[in-house]
């Protein structure tokens, strides 16, 4: 068993690996402070968030500094960037799209993939496959999210994508399109 170095209140008790050193500021130099992985990266990673938040309303005149940063490497170094974009790419392959969309909806891949299969890659409003063409290729058809529940109601093509937006996701204005079409008297 291994042995337990700290213990965490949020954690419980915590070993050797899940302990980091920190060196802090308000503490003499060359002593150290153990902290919780878990916890200082939730830390960190809400510190950043909210000072990301503040400098886009802004309301700070700085901007974060891991971003400042991030984005001068990229402008000294954008041949390294490039190949880091190109090498991630060619390792996800034909995943990397669904991944990101799947991440972006709220839920897993495997999900995805499902419910793209129970469609049989066909629009789940008018049926057919997405016809949309961009850089010669066949574009995939789109994971639609409920601009209200923000869950994901199925895979649509570019056509009804973009008429459902069109009409601000209202049944009552899709109603009255459907009675322009067929020549209705109650139409509007």
């Amino acid at each position: 068993m291994e042995e337990i170095v700290k213990v965490c209140k949020t954690h419980g008790p915590l070993t050797a690996e899940n302990v980091g050193i920190v060196r802090r500021k308000d503490r003499p130099a060359g002593s150290i402070y153990l902290k919780c992985k878990l916890c200082n990266r939730a830390s960190a990673g809400s510190a950043r968030s909210e000072k990301r938040r503040l400098y886009r309303e802004g309301l700070a005149d700085i901007p974060c500094s891991a971003n400042v940063k991030a984005r001068q490497d990229r402008v000294e170094n954008p041949d390294k960037h490039r190949e880091w974009g190109r090498r991630h790419r060619e390792k996800l392959g034909d995943l990397r799209n669904p991944m990101e969309i799947a991440r972006r909806a709220g839920i897993s891949l495997e999900e995805y993939q499902s419910e793209y299969e129970s469609q049989n890659g066909l629009c789940k409003a008018c049926g057919s496959p997405e016809t949309r063409v961009q850089k010669g290729k066949v574009t995939r058809l789109g994971l639609r999210i409920c601009p209200f529940t923000k869950e994901p109601k199925g895979f649509l093509c570019n056509s009804c994508s973009t008429a459902i937006g069109g009409f601000q996701h209202s049944v009552d204005i899709i109603r009255s399109a459907i009675d322009y079409l067929k020549g209705g008297a109650d139409a509007k």
